[in-house]
């Protein structure tokens, strides 16, 4: 009966083209007998060198994804005992474009020529919509980098283009269908043609609707995860580049470009108020380091496609569609990105945690107080846990998640924020905010409140359950592995360092807590040990303040 309301409280959210969509795809079998006998379309404008990826192929057959090592002689294009996400990068291609890409091209006509040999059209994972769409999009990003398509494989290019073209990700739409029409306009742009001409059109027609659906008014990705807004981010700069390229004279391809260009600029903008001083995405929602385009890289691809970001001050910030806060000190040296939106849009929840009312902090350039991460997308208990409210610094309650995720990238019944409030014109700033993923769930229909107030030598977290019945509930403070926790002579206070620097004090002002052990995910693949506070709740209540070292 539980799985059933699992399934009920999921599904319920769903559009219907997703319903349709998912069944359509199952059932649907595409019939194309033969490539379409197309040419090189010649491009008039300029192609600017994109974002290039870290080198992952390590040999001429060995690769290393997400910090598991594979032998292609072993492992074949199945990926034979590799999980699902390290198959889908092997069939991406990502690493034709690596910084020693110039070194490798001989291995790369290899890897190409073996892949058309070896994957049979349809069959295997590489052959699944998204995959395909990195694929077609790398291999004429590596065209354009002044490598040759021999003939055979311009015609599987083209193939995987028609075929990807019948196999559109309607039911599941976010940044999976955003790829499938970049990879549609990226074919379209790049052979000349009927199909070629109807691939261009259809992945204008999506992309122009999917932008206003999926970039907020605030410049945020609506998935609300900060790896995918860098991810997504990139797709916009490259159509760009790709259609500053060609420059057809269509009046939807000008007005398509422009749209890009305003999305790309409101995007890039958002990314600048939710990144640490280390310069790094912090971790909301499916988010990890390694795996998108780092800021830097793509704050230095839009200067190069003639950008001139507004760069707005970063002080303070509320993006107020995403539902995040970025809050800072005068001096700058320390930075507060606070979460107080929903989890994601309600038809899909397949990236979103249960992270309602989490927070990071960096002092002085150092990452102290951080959410646990993304080290996997396996279905299993480490996924379970790391998109739990447990692996958040922020508070559970009866040991529940305060969102319902289960499964690998489902949500059933989900965290709405309420009564969200804020002052952010004076020295002491604070915001205010409540949820209710745990009132329909639990007796007594218990509502939990936090605050923060942000002055320019501390911040105050304090947090309130609301209840018509009495619950267990713990606030959890999860530290960077990097920082060193050592207890103060006062039995409630803990001072946090990195190194031999002292960086902030953290004390507990009402509840009780202890030091306790959990895991922070480097990267997808590499988890580590950290420390976290825990924070049991007396009479309902906490609050705990976190005091920084005021040299810089």
């Amino acid at each position: 009966m539980k799985k059933i309301l699992l399934y009920w409280h999921t599904l319920r959210f769903l559009k219907p083209i997703q319903i349709f969509g998912r069944i359509w795809f199952y059932f649907n079998r595409v019939k194309i007998r033969t490539a379409p006998s197309l040419k090189i379309r010649q491009s008039i404008g300029k192609w600017i060198e994109p974002i290039p990826k870290k080198s992952k192929l390590i040999s001429s057959n060995v690769f290393f994804f997400l910090n598991l090592e594979g032998d292609l002689r072993e492992v074949g294009w199945g990926g034979a005992g590799k999980d699902r996400l390290w198959k889908y990068n092997l069939h991406y291609f990502d690493y034709l474009l690596s910084e020693d890409s110039t070194e490798k091209v001989e291995w790369h006509r290899t890897l190409i020529n073996d892949w058309i040999l070896k994957n049979p059209a349809f069959k295997g994972v590489g052959w699944e919509s998204y995959p395909t769409s990195l694929r077609i999009v790398n291999w004429i990003k590596w065209t354009k980098a002044g490598n040759d398509l021999e003939a055979d494989w311009l015609q599987s290019l083209s193939f995987q283009a028609e075929w990807l073209s019948n196999r559109l990700e309607w039911h599941i739409r976010g940044n999976h269908l955003l790829s499938n029409a970049k990879a549609l306009i990226f074919a379209g742009l790049f052979m000349e043609g009927k199909e070629p001409a109807r691939w261009l059109r259809v992945g204008l027609e999506i992309m122009d609707r999917e932008l206003d659906e999926q970039i907020l008014p605030d410049g945020g990705h609506f998935e609300r995860s900060t790896m995918y807004q860098c991810i997504v981010l990139e797709d916009l700069l490259d159509l760009i580049n790709i259609m500053e390229s060609y420059q057809l004279e269509s009046e939807d391809f000008k007005r398509i470009y422009a749209k890009l260009f305003d999305k790309a600029k409101l995007m890039g903008n958002w990314l600048r108020a939710m990144i640490h001083p280390d310069g790094h995405i912090a971790y909301f929602n499916d988010s990890a380091l390694n795996v998108a385009a780092a800021p830097a890289s793509l704050f230095s691809y839009m200067d190069g496609l003639n950008y001139h970001d507004s760069r707005p001050e970063m002080c303070c910030r509320e993006l107020e569609s995403s539902g995040y806060f970025r809050l800072s000190n005068e001096k700058g040296s320390v930075t507060a990105l606070l979460d107080v939106g929903p989890i994601g849009p309600d038809y899909l929840l397949g990236h979103a945690h249960a992270d309602t009312l989490s927070f990071e902090l960096s002092v002085h350039g150092q990452r102290v107080v951080v959410n646990g991460g993304t080290s996997t997308y396996e279905e299993g208990q480490q996924r379970i846990l790391e998109r739990g409210t447990s692996s958040h610094s922020t508070v559970e309650i009866d040991h529940l998640d305060s969102s319902e995720v289960w499964s690998s990238f489902r949500v059933a019944k989900r965290a709405m924020p309420l009564n969200k409030s804020r002052d952010l014109s004076s020295s002491s700033k604070f915001v205010s905010c409540s949820h209710d993923g745990y009132s329909t769930r639990l007796k007594g229909q218990p509502i939990h409140q936090r605050t923060w107030k942000f002055a320019e030598e501390q911040l105050l977290i304090s947090d309130q359950i609301v209840s018509k019945s009495k619950h267990a509930a713990i606030a959890r403070f999860i530290f960077h592995p990097e920082i060193q926790i050592s207890q103060n002579k006062d039995d409630s206070s803990w001072a946090l360092k990195k190194d031999a620097r002292h960086l902030a004090d953290i004390e507990i002002l009402s509840g009780s807590g202890n030091i306790a052990k959990t895991t922070y995910a480097l990267s997808f693949g590499k988890l580590v040990e950290t420390s976290v506070l825990e924070v049991c709740f007396e009479n309902g209540k906490t609050s705990s303040k976190i005091i920084w070292d005021q040299n810089d």
